[in-house]
């Protein structure tokens, strides 16, 4: 994936910042996010719609993303998972994990049940809520994101 591999390579940059995974997340967010835009539109996950004017007639609403099913569905299987509704599988249990690092449980549960969800989310990183090939996919997911930031501390540092 270009985008992802533009992260990575951001990175590797010796002058990298050694923040966490919630700026890097963000950072990719904003940097990409015209490039993530159209990609969710051809993949038919979004449609965009077209912002009109605001109340100050000289003032334009900007353009927004609405979900269509399709780009929904992750977020279902995401939030029956952290509510305990279902089996994660392998690409859930990954989002899982990532919504967890990056502090986004709030955003797909109610309050009342965030608690239990992070709980949830944080097993999947443990790998204890999940079947064997799904720790395995985790793992994988952790293993490559470690490397990419020890590389860019090493670089860093030297």
């Amino acid at each position: 994936d270009d985008i992802v591999d533009e992260a990575l390579g951001d990175l590797q940059h010796p002058n990298a910042p050694t923040w966490g995974p919630i700026w890097w997340v963000s950072r990719v967010g904003r940097a990409s996010s015209e490039r993530v835009r159209e990609r969710v539109v051809a993949d038919g996950l979004a449609t965009l719609e077209p912002g009109g004017r605001s109340w100050m007639y000289f003032v334009r609403k900007p353009d927004r993303l609405k979900l269509t099913p399709a780009g929904e569905e992750p977020r279902r299987r995401l939030q029956a998972v952290l509510l305990g509704r279902q089996q994660p599988d392998p690409r859930t249990a990954v989002l899982g994990t990532l919504a967890s690092v990056c502090k986004l449980i709030r955003h797909h549960v109610p309050r009342s049940e965030r608690k239990a969800a992070e709980e949830r989310a944080a097993a999947f990183s443990a790998g204890d809520a999940v079947p064997e090939g799904v720790r395995e996919a985790i793992k994988g997911a952790e293993n490559a994101t470690a490397s990419a930031t020890l590389g860019a501390q090493s670089a860093i540092h030297n």
